[in-house]
């Protein structure tokens, strides 16, 4: 009875740390799905757009351009990585589909005021699918609105607002580049 018990026991704990592992390792893009793809031919393509100093780093954004080969399927992205002082590189993808909400967004934490919400202070975030957070802060008493950066749940990374605008302007531009590329276009 006691073996019993103790296999199971090890059965469900091992069903439990498989299930966890699966989950955090999960992909969470479409176009990282794609290229995770088995029995195919996946070609990775990367253009740079640009980048903006922040205090301590660096943000990238790069345009992708995926194709499975063997199939003849095209998709299309942009990376926006963050190479910070004394930090582990940070980086987020977004799929093509999430750049015009993505853009929207920004637009509106651009342009937010504290008469936002009754109370006294706010938070106003937007999230992409790949855990990068933007984040504008302010309150009443505040002068300004503040601007945050923050990749899954790390630390959060101090934008101005030229810094933010620049780095619209960027994704703005890897957008365009994006669409110049498909047929068609």
């Amino acid at each position: 009875m006691r073996k019993l018990i103790l296999t199971i026991a090890v059965i469900l704990s091992a069903a439990v740390v498989t299930t966890r592992a699966h989950e955090t390792n999960a992909w969470r893009t479409i176009i990282e799905n794609f290229e995770q793809q088995t029995n195919v031919i996946v070609v990775r393509g990367f253009g740079v757009v640009g980048s903006v100093n922040i205090g301590g780093g660096t943000i990238s954004v790069r345009s992708k351009e995926s194709i499975d080969v063997s199939h003849g399927q095209k998709l299309y992205g942009v990376v926006i990585e963050l190479s910070a002082e004394a930090q582990l590189r940070q980086r987020a993808v977004i799929d093509e589909e999430e750049m015009d909400l993505l853009l929207g967004g920004l637009d509106y934490l651009r342009t937010i005021t504290a008469d936002v919400t009754a109370m006294p202070a706010f938070e106003a975030h937007y999230d992409t699918k790949d855990g990068l957070r933007f984040m504008a802060v302010g309150s009443r008493r505040q002068a300004g609105i503040q601007f945050f950066l923050r990749f899954d749940d790390g630390a959060r990374f101090d934008l101005n607002t030229d810094q933010l605008n620049q780095l619209r302007n960027l994704l703005s531009q890897a957008r365009n580049s994006l669409n110049s590329l498909k047929p068609g276009k």
